[in-house]
């Protein structure tokens, strides 16, 4: 009996966690003996992961999926469809609201969401099912291939295309040009890169502990896909770690939906699985991402023993905002401002590469409060750290959108804003010619590829206030 084929497909509008899925799935095919084609109308089934992080990105998956349907139909097959990713979760709750049309008008088979592929191993009777299946440390180029060939042909002929085409080859050479800033002398980029970009251009393995959140942001619509924490197992990640130093990795990054979130399932907490971690043998270095700045500041000093080994070399850290009324409505835990920032600039002088994320233009957001972003950021001291600034993007659904609709500000005010905490921010940290080439070049590509794909976003998607974060993460 000849082995089955099948097509895997993910959203490229979508984030890193759900790249390593959709590779955990050829994984999974792969171990149930199925053959993985690059042509789509050869395979027996098609698995889809989509992404529905922004409205763009649900958008957008719902025309790929419309564009495999069309492009089965017209063959005169039948091949099914199975969709996966965050897509199928979300989409129940927007109940089409942002696409015009609901999931179950665009998919009639099976779908599975990111935390439960139980279906999947029943549709295709697997030996192995799915949740046997460790999380990828890497992702391959070939699981690329497919994906980058949907999101194109998806896109129906005519003046759309061939800016979204141009988007493409703009996207191409500006990862082309980070990835030769990045090999020519990683100091420029740091450790403090993105997760994207340590992954795809400097060669770091993935560590995933696990999925799902214990948080209820108002503004997430992710939660709805990944649930509440489900940790992978001590024992299982540390075995992961030394295999791969005995292969000879040295680079790490450890990327969870939520790091503060490890372990409450299973009787454990992130300070225990950092401790563990760190107190391998070995000669390596681990970039920890996705931690709220409560958890950090709950956990300090038992965090700062953890960085004493100068293990951990970079780290991004999620306050999403300072002030306490905007962290209240977006239903996040508050902290002290003065005692991260005392916290951040300590880890700075340790020599620890940092990233902060913070959202801005929060529905209500005053003037007032805004100011306390810009004193947050002024008063960052560590010169090896790095701001990412996301306007608020509306998600149906979500607390936020259904509480605050009224309160959303113009989207003029938002990316001004957005605009001044950078400006502010990068005033402090111009001094590396090297950098300020890399970023004024930089710049320049983006800003062209970004007027090509604003003009897409709005044609597909009017109100949505967000950017689509082109640059590889």
């Amino acid at each position: 009996m000849n082995p089955k084929k099948v097509w895997i497909a993910h959203s490229l509008i979508g984030c890193l966690l759900n790249q390593n899925h959709t590779q955990r799935v050829r994984d999974y095919f792969h171990a149930n003996q199925w053959i993985i084609t690059d042509r789509l109308l050869d395979a027996d089934l098609i698995v889809y992961s989509g992404c529905a992080f922004l409205d763009l990105s649900e958008v957008k998956a719902m025309e790929e999926i419309q564009h495999l349907n069309d492009k089965i139909k017209s063959s005169g097959k039948k091949i099914p469809i199975v969709v996966t990713g965050c897509l199928p979760d979300i989409t129940q709750v927007t109940k089409g609201k942002v696409s015009g049309k609901g999931f179950e008008e665009i998919h009639e088979g099976l779908h599975c969401s990111v935390t439960g592929m139980e279906g999947l191993d029943e549709a295709i009777s697997a030996e192995i099912p799915f949740h046997l299946i460790p999380f990828p440390n890497e992702v391959s180029d070939e699981s690329f291939k497919s994906s980058v060939h949907l999101f194109s042909d998806s896109i129906q002929d005519g003046p759309k295309r061939r800016k979204i085409k141009r988007a493409g080859i703009l996207r191409f050479l500006l990862l082309r040009f980070e990835r030769w800033f990045a090999l020519m002398d990683e100091t420029v980029l740091g450790d403090g890169g993105a997760p994207r970009r340590l992954v795809r251009s400097l060669g770091y393995k993935m560590i995933v502990p696990g999925r799902g959140c214990k948080n209820a942001c108002s503004y997430c619509s992710i939660k709805f896909a990944i649930g509440k924490p489900k940790s992978v197992p001590l024992p299982e990640i540390m075995e992961g770690l030394k295999k791969l130093l005995a292969s000879g990795e040295k680079k790490f990054v450890l990327f969870p939906d939520d790091l503060g979130s490890w372990g409450l399932d299973i009787g454990s907490d992130w300070i225990t699985l950092l401790k563990e971690l760190v107190s391998t043998e070995g000669d390596f270095q681990l970039s920890v991402h996705n931690l709220g700045a409560s958890d950090l500041l709950e956990e300090k000093e038992a965090f700062f023993e953890i960085i004493e080994t100068k293990k951990i070399t970079s780290m991004t850290i999620q306050p999403q905002h300072t002030n306490p009324r905007i962290l209240k409505r977006m239903n996040r835990s508050p902290f002290d401002m003065e005692e991260l920032i005392t916290s951040w600039n300590r880890m700075g002088e340790m020599n620890i590469h940092l990233c902060v994320e913070i959202i801005v233009g929060f529905p209500g957001e005053t003037e007032e409060e805004f100011q306390d972003l810009l004193t947050f950021v002024t008063g960052i001291e560590a010169k090896n750290s790095r701001l990412e600034v996301f306007p608020y993007s509306r998600r149906e659904g979500t607390m936020a959108a259904r509480k605050y609709r009224d309160d959303e500000l113009p989207e003029n005010v938002v990316l001004e804003r957005r605009q001044r905490l950078i400006s502010t921010f990068e005033k402090k940290y111009s001094t590396n010619p090297i950098l300020n080439v890399y970023k004024s070049a930089l710049k320049t590509l983006f800003l062209k590829m970004e007027a090509i794909v604003t003009d897409y976003q709005r044609e597909q998607s009017p109100h949505d206030q967000a950017e689509v974060d082109l640059l590889p993460r």
